[in-house]
């Protein structure tokens, strides 16, 4: 899941997330493992791309404090 803005002050933004497992009733169908290294190498190509990207994934979600 990518959100994306490129507001008037010209500035590019952009969160991307490793939603692998989802909840039976969103409609959406569970990825399994990919989507962290999916995340991740498109953080990457948005930060190529002029982009302040920020990446949430399940590993840094699931770190204590």
């Amino acid at each position: 899941m990518v959100a994306s803005t490129h507001a008037r002050s010209g500035r590019k933004l952009a969160v991307s997330v490793d939603l692998g497992t989802c909840r039976p009733n969103s409609g959406l169908v569970s990825l399994g493992a990919a989507p962290g290294n999916d995340a991740e190498m498109l953080t990457d190509v948005l930060r190529d791309h002029g982009f302040t990207a920020c990446e949430l994934s399940f590993r840094a979600a699931r770190q204590w404090g």
